[in-house]
């Protein structure tokens, strides 16, 4: 079974933001923890074997910590990510192709 796994956006008080970094650092459930730009101060990718586990991280462990003001949770419903493709690379000599329905050999 697949692992309940969540984004955690975090509103932290601007004098506290490193050592509330330091803590959710330390978590065992944090997957990956980013400082950003926009409405949110951190967002954190929490993962848990379930959505109770998660409920627990969250009351227990993350809104527990000093200087965290508010967070807003997003829940992963999919992973969508394809593949990454390493580009192929490029040769100072021409590409040549056999084509066998037409017989022909291709330089592009």
């Amino acid at each position: 079974m697949a692992r309940f796994t969540a984004l955690v956006q975090i509103f932290a008080e601007s004098k506290s933001l490193d050592a509330v970094e330091r803590a959710l650092s330390k978590l065992d459930n944090l997957e990956a923890l980013f400082e950003v730009t926009g409405e949110f101060d951190v967002v954190a990718l929490v993962s848990a074997a379930d959505s109770a586990e998660f409920r627990e991280v969250m009351r227990d462990k993350i809104r527990s910590i000093k200087g965290i003001k508010a967070t807003a949770i997003s829940v992963v419903l999919k992973d969508v990510r394809a593949p990454i493709q390493q580009p192929a690379a490029e040769t100072s000599q021409p590409a040549e192709a056999f084509h066998p329905r037409d017989g022909l050999l291709v330089l592009n």
